[in-house]
């Protein structure tokens, strides 16, 4: 097999599995099909939000429709909270309360009296934005271990050498998954590693078993079954990397932390009148819950001040109710 063709069916198979685990994925919005008076609508509900709250949006319902959201945190016995979808922008738009990070929703709709994915919710959960300078690269690296990961198993079928490519997928997968990786999970949810032996994350536990499997491949080159071992954590790493990515990730156990603590964001800074955010964003973090008051010095750039503290909140388990800014 020439070698061009080797590339393209590792591409296109890489690309299938890339898209396969992206839309099975619990991240992915849920989409939803409702009749009324005889014509159907398609709608996405939101499975993943910010760290604000996330509007469900009935996008091409008529204005004369009525519709419910219900929701309740997940995991939880507790009652739904129902509220009414009110007509904003050309449609029917609710919220979503934001959770503390890695907190979870579980929410259906009603149209009409009619409920949709009542027997079957889905689930959303909460995260902190995570910079694109780690995102990106995480994902590109990720993506070119599997890459070179086919590629290699392509090479062992057609008897050429593949060891130099065995050793370029180990050491990509080991920066994509256990460098890059951690630093994405940081920055989403604060934990580094929520995999074993710290917990059961099943996305750090596929790629810990991944690597494992090349590790071996890598350490037995100089065997003569060692193309067997190849194969065998290829193919591995090809049904392990088709399970959903962030299945049973992070998740906030509301019954160990107990009731969210409510409390109200104050970014104290120079050369503004509220509501106003100012160009030369200023330093002073204060976040007041009963009479308990944390104050934090730090330095935040222009127009973000308010997400940053949202973001130093849920990190430590604080649910933003309020946010405020005033002139110093």
């Amino acid at each position: 097999m020439k070698n061009w063709l080797c590339w393209l069916l590792a591409i296109i198979l890489t690309l299938t599995l890339s898209i396969y685990q992206r839309k099975t994925g619990p991240t992915n919005p849920r989409r939803v099909t409702i009749a009324l008076n005889g014509d159907s609508y398609q709608l996405k509900l939101p499975r993943t939000g910010l760290r604000a709250d996330k509007v469900v949006r009935l996008a091409g319902v008529p204005s004369t429709t009525d519709a419910q959201l219900h929701y309740r945190r997940y995991p939880t016995s507790d009652g739904y909270t129902t509220v009414d979808f009110s007509w904003k922008d050309d449609a029917w738009q609710a919220s979503l309360p934001v959770q503390p990070v890695a907190g979870k929703l579980q929410y259906y709709i009603t149209v009409d009296g009619t409920d949709y994915c009542a027997d079957d919710p889905p689930v959303i959960r909460f995260r902190n934005d995570v910079p694109a300078g780690i995102l990106i690269p995480h994902i590109l690296f990720m993506f070119a271990a599997m890459l070179f990961a086919v590629y290699t198993l392509l090479r062992v079928i057609t008897r050429k050498q593949y060891s130099t490519w065995l050793i370029i997928t180990t050491a990509t997968l080991f920066v994509g998954g256990f460098v890059l990786g951690p630093l994405v999970q940081h920055a989403a949810f604060g934990p580094w590693w929520t995999g074993f032996p710290f917990g059961t994350d099943l996305t750090d536990n596929k790629t810990l078993v991944s690597f494992l499997l090349f590790v071996a491949a890598v350490a037995t080159l100089k065997w003569k079954y060692n193309k067997w071992v190849v194969c065998l954590a290829v193919l591995l790493m090809m049904i392990i990397f088709s399970i959903p990515h962030s299945l049973h990730g992070s998740e906030y156990d509301y019954s160990a932390q107990g009731e969210p603590r409510p409390m109200a964001i104050l970014i104290c800074h120079c050369g503004s009148t509220f509501p106003t955010v100012s160009p030369m964003c200023s330093k002073i973090l204060t976040i007041r819950a009963g009479s308990a008051c944390i104050s934090t010095a730090r330095t935040i750039s222009s127009g973000r001040c308010i997400a940053a503290a949202a973001r130093w909140a849920g990190r430590h388990r604080w649910t933003v109710c309020g946010t405020g800014v005033m002139t110093v």
